[in-house]
Parts: structure tokens; C-alpha cells; sequence
């Protein structure tokens, strides 16, 4: 492949994540309108509901004993096992945050902000039970501690090995699109670090 093509495939990149980025936010309109129809508004990263639709949502709160009566065997059964994940994840956390805090200070890379990826609010809504606020709690933290570790990690790579892999990445990082191609060896070597 000459230069040109190359730099024609580089432009349909570049022409494809404009494309992306749109849709995006397309999207999130389309999200803000879904939030209006269940009638609440974000205020900074908290969500307020009009009155009514919190009267309206604790009437259809279960009790936590009816709540678990419900529940499977085997959910019972696996319980425990998930909420002893909780321990990885907490030390995951420490970890992380003490990785971030040495390394990107040493590498004069902008840490990660870690209350943008850990988002523990559903225990707010009215509808849901202790039990099920419990769990909610759970999911959000988890979730938002593997999304943290994962952008500290993406960030890590775009220092040190910015190169595509050879193969398709499923659902690769934000910062991915602009590594290296894998097999330009002239462009790792003019890259700086």
C-alpha cells in the first residue's frame, strides 16, 4: 500500500469516528429525553424526581422478606459468593488508585478522576428494597471499579505501547483509535516518549 492509500484509509477513519462521536451524542439527546419521560432531571450527578412520582414509587416497594421469598435457590445459594467479591474490587480500588497516583505523577500523565467512573446512586429510588439497594450498590461500585481500572490501564498503554494489535479488539478503549498501526515500525520508532 502506497502513501496515498494510506492516507485516503487514515481520512475514512477519521470521517468514521466523526460519524461515532455524532451519533453519541445523538444518542444522549435521545437518553435525556428518556430521562424526561420518567420525569426527573439531573441536578450536577443527582437525579430529582417530582413529588408524586416518589409517592408514586414507594407504593410499589416490596418488603425485603417478599423480595427474597421470590428469589431461586440458586440465587440464594450464589449470594454469598458474590458479595465476597467485594473484597478483590476494594483491593482492586486501593491498588489502583496508588498505581495512578505514583506512576502518572512519575510519567506526567492526568490521572484518572475516579468519581467519573464509580457511580453509586440507585439506592436512591424509592421503589427498590433494602435488599435490592444492597445489590444495586454492589453492581454500581464493581462496575464503576473495573471501568476506573480499565481507563487507568488504557491510559498506561497509550505511554508505553500505543500499537494496535494485529487482530480485531473487542470493544477497545477510547484512546485505541489513535494508536500505531500494528507493523509501522516507522512510526514507533519517530514516536516520542
Amino acid at each position: 500500500m502506497d502513501i496515498n492509500d494510506t492516507s485516503k484509509v487514515d481520512k475514512e477513519i477519521d470521517d468514521l469516528l466523526t460519524k461515532i462521536t455524532t451519533l453519541e451524542e445523538m444518542l444522549e439527546q435521545k437518553c435525556d429525553e428518556k430521562r424526561r419521560q420518567h420525569l426527573y432531571v439531573m441536578q450536577g450527578r443527582k437525579a430529582i424526581f417530582d413529588d408524586a412520582t416518589r409517592l408514586e414509587h414507594a407504593k410499589q416497594r416490596i418488603s425485603v422478606m417478599a423480595y427474597m421469598r421470590q428469589l431461586s435457590f440458586k440465587t440464594h445459594l450464589t449470594g454469598p459468593v458474590v458479595y465476597a467479591m467485594i473484597i478483590p474490587f476494594a483491593f482492586m480500588d486501593l491498588c489502583v488508585s496508588i498505581y495512578q497516583k505514583i506512576c502518572f505523577w512519575a510519567w506526567e500523565i492526568p490521572t484518572v478522576k475516579r468519581s467519573d467512573y464509580v457511580f453509586i446512586d440507585r439506592h436512591h429510588l424509592s421503589y427498590l428494597n433494602g435488599a435490592e439497594k444492597l445489590y444495586c450498590i454492589f453492581c454500581g461500585y464493581a462496575n464503576g471499579v473495573t471501568a476506573f481500572t480499565r481507563e487507568v490501564s488504557a491510559r498506561t498503554e497509550k505511554y508505553w505501547c500505543p500499537i494496535k494489535h494485529a487482530s480485531k479488539v473487542k470493544q477497545a478503549h477510547l484512546h485505541y483509535k489513535d494508536f500505531l498501526d500494528y507493523g509501522d515500525a516507522d512510526a514507533w520508532r519517530k514516536k516520542e516518549r
